[in-house]
């Protein structure tokens, strides 16, 4: 790089376009890939000789309901908005916008404007 420093880099989804920087530095090789505080910490082993290294708690994504697995998978396949996923999923419009909001808060979805979701 060129301010003579390491650069890591986290994937996102190839369809979400908040990944797209991380994932042209990794493209470019301008970045190594991790995926967690691990693999930046095996990076710099060779300095830690002798230091003990905390262990890093685990962390787990919340579960999905029955419900907002489905309407997951179903933007899985691409950006949609709330009309279709209701008429796709079958689900009610009220039932819907609950698990909706549900994914957002678990940081699953995005909504973007006009009333478009995408999954992260």
């Amino acid at each position: 790089m060129k301010e003579n420093r390491d650069v890591f880099a986290v994937p996102g989804p190839i369809n979400s376009p908040r990944s797209r920087g991380t994932l042209e530095l990794l493209r470019d090789g301008a970045a190594a890939q991790v995926l967690d505080a691990e693999d930046v910490i095996k990076q710099y082993r060779r300095y830690l000789n002798g230091v003990r290294i905390p262990e890093m708690p685990s962390y787990s994504e919340p579960e999905l309901t029955e419900q907002e697995a489905r309407i997951y998978r179903l933007l899985s396949d691409g950006p949609a908005s709330a009309e279709e996923l209701s008429h796709r999923s079958g689900l009610t419009f009220g039932l819907l916008h609950a698990v909706l909001i549900s994914l957002q808060i678990k940081q699953r979805i995005h909504q973007q404007p006009g009333s478009v979701y995408i999954a992260l």
